[in-house]
């Protein structure tokens, strides 16, 4: 399945899948180096990072901020 991270607080990962659905992860049990924003897919107790999805999600915030801001 396929998450994203929202908040990481005291080695709890909180998370949401694409349709809303909110989950927890202890952080040791999750991929080094996550962070807030990231996209990742968890399946048989193992988790990946998806590189292009955490990427694209995030230029995609980029764009719609500075469409806010702009004249």
């Amino acid at each position: 399945m396929k998450y994203i991270v929202d908040r990481i607080e005291g080695g709890i990962v909180a998370c949401e899948t694409l349709g809303k659905h909110k989950e927890q992860f202890s952080l040791d049990v999750l991929y080094a180096g996550i962070k807030e924003g990231d996209h990742f897919e968890f399946s048989d107790g193992v988790s990946v990072f998806l590189e292009e999805e955490t990427e694209h999600a995030r230029n995609k915030n980029i764009q719609l901020l500075h469409s806010l801001f702009e004249e």
